[in-house]
């Protein structure tokens, strides 16, 4: 536990700090769905602590949230971040994958938030599969993850993505970093956005849309979207 809260304070300096523009995620996501009926059904995959979700939350009339993630510590952040609020919500600790192999509900919106790129190729293309059953008519999912460019490879991305957070992420500490740098070195593999767009097309998405590049350009916001 002691681990996971060290982890977790580092986390919430990058997501205080803006290193990966969970503010402009929201912006952007929150435009696109506004216009949709009220009384949402969300399902958030790797949802953590939900912050892309809770930034949402002011805007939106939601009537039921539910969140998955395999980490039981960081569900239980969640559960308190519920605390007074007037949202009906169920949380699964369960391997994301493994959740949607076996859900038969339908959602409205899907978030899936810098989780998909801890996949392999294969289970990427996957997802997708599912997460298309788990959307109800002109429901709509948004991926907002770290990408490859075109035609760059993934030891490449480590260098260039290890040389930008080690330059630009100046609230952290040395000890954060080196913990960081190994997380992403062993655990990041990130696909091309035109790789995306071609399995949204194999699995029935009917649009596409690349809606948001971050200040750094692995960080980008995909929509797919049902009818």
């Amino acid at each position: 536990m002691d681990d996971f809260f060290q982890q977790w304070r580092t986390y919430r300096t990058v997501v205080n700090q803006g290193y990966m523009e969970h503010n402009r995620i929201a912006d952007n996501i929150l435009r696109q769905i506004l216009p949709l009926a009220q009384g949402l059904d969300i399902l958030d995959l790797g949802c953590g602590d939900a912050e892309v979700f809770f930034q949402l939350l002011p805007e939106l009339t939601v009537n039921a949230y539910r969140g998955v993630d395999s980490s039981a510590a960081a569900l239980e952040v969640l559960t308190e971040r519920f605390n007074n609020r007037d949202v009906a919500f169920q949380l699964d600790c369960q391997d994301m994958m493994d959740f949607l192999s076996s859900h038969d509900g339908q959602s409205d919106v899907i978030l899936a938030g810098f989780c998909l790129h801890h996949l392999s190729f294969d289970d990427k293309k996957r997802c997708l599969e599912l997460a298309y059953g788990c959307l109800r008519e002109h429901g709509v999912m948004f991926i907002y993850d770290i990408f490859l460019q075109p035609g760059e490879s993934r030891n490449q991305y480590l260098a260039n993505y290890l040389n930008y957070m080690q330059a630009n992420w100046t609230a952290m500490s040395v000890q954060e970093l080196e913990a960081l740098s190994a997380h992403i070195t062993g655990c990041d593999f990130p696909e091309e956005v035109q790789t995306f767009r071609q399995w949204s097309q194999d699995v029935g998405f009917e649009q596409f849309r690349s809606l948001w590049e971050g200040g750094w350009h692995s960080h980008k916001l995909l929509q797919l979207k049902r009818g």
